[in-house]
């Protein structure tokens, strides 16, 4: 069975002066389809598309290594 972990890390951005709202907070719909032993399809949708984002899927195995999702997310940056 494929255990994995969607990791979703936000960094946010000046709309670039169109109408979005700015002091909405960004949000995520996360949909997971095809999912079989060792695979699966993961889409990310922001609620801002004028907002930079940035997301990751990886083994449970390999975030578990890490000892806080802190931890993890400046491994991934530094990478």
């Amino acid at each position: 069975m494929l255990a994995a972990l969607a990791v979703v890390g936000v960094a946010c951005t000046p709309n670039n002066g169109d109408d979005a709202d700015n002091d909405a907070p960004l949000t995520f719909k996360i949909e997971i389809s095809y999912l079989t032993s060792n695979s699966a399809n993961v889409q990310v949708y922001p609620s801002n598309y004028h907002d930079d984002f940035y997301f990751d899927v990886v083994e449970k195995a390999v975030y578990d290594q890490y000892e806080s999702d802190e931890a993890f997310i400046n491994h991934v940056i530094a990478d």
